[in-house]
């Protein structure tokens, strides 16, 4: 089981990654290749909601 230091250094890890694939998304030319990371940015944004409860359940104790 990670500790809430290691979760909330995944979080942070998380959403850097949903920003760069953001940025990348507005420099894609291609409505495939946005789609594509469109749908990497609903990956990211699950996990991101997923440790982001984890979390709160931790504080909860």
């Amino acid at each position: 089981m990670k500790s809430c230091y290691d979760l909330t250094l995944e979080l942070i890890g998380v959403m850097a990654d949903i920003d760069r694939a953001m940025i990348k998304a507005r420099k894609a030319m291609n409505i495939s290749e946005k789609e594509r990371i469109f749908h990497e940015v609903d990956i990211l944004e699950a996990r991101m909601y997923e440790i982001k409860n984890i979390l709160k359940s931790k504080s909860a104790y």
